[in-house]
């Protein structure tokens, strides 16, 4: 790691505990709500898995069984595409409550420091002749001939959200 580096990354130390915290937050509100959400539909599934077993005991039949078993599939198909898209709706939240968490670092008084921090980066990734523009978000937008790097902060919240640790609790890890 150059000194560069190590300087850029000590000066977004700040504003990367701020977005971890935030983020943590609202995973953690999102997790609770997913899984209140899967497990109802899990209990939904099971009881109405339950009442299809009871009427086809009742009826007695090979037939009954069979049904009971495609409503069965039926059922926890349903109960897994509600999961799912709780965990995609979570993952889209976090997303979006990673965007909103950055977007008013612009007027935080050590903005000023995350922006040099930034540009140093940009030119120490894409060279000192890098065009270096103000993303209509914040941060930077870096290009040199045939390369591109953005450093905006809605950018740098999608990284972190996308960059969360696979074996981490996530709200989508549900």
């Amino acid at each position: 790691m150059t000194l560069a580096q190590r300087d850029t990354a000590q000066a977004l130390a700040p504003l990367i505990a701020a977005l971890t915290s935030a983020a943590e937050q609202d995973a953690q509100a999102l997790i609770d709500a997913a899984r209140a959400e899967a497990e109802q539909a899990v209990s939904d599934a099971r009881m109405k898995a339950a009442d299809l077993l009871a009427q086809a005991r009742a009826k007695g039949t090979a037939d009954g069984e069979a049904v009971l078993a495609a409503d069965r599939s039926r059922a926890e198909r349903e109960a897994r595409g509600i999961v799912l898209k709780a965990k995609g709706d979570a993952f889209a939240s976090s997303r979006r409550a990673a965007r909103t968490a950055v977007s008013g670092l612009r007027d935080h008084p050590e903005f000023a420091m995350v922006d040099t921090a930034l540009r140093s980066l940009a030119r120490a990734t894409l060279g000192a002749d890098a065009h270096l523009a103000e993303a209509d978000c914040g941060g930077i937008i870096a290009t040199s001939p045939g390369r591109r790097l953005d450093l905006s902060l809605a950018s740098l919240a999608d990284d972190l959200v996308d960059d969360w640790p696979s074996d981490a609790e996530g709200p989508w890890s549900a």
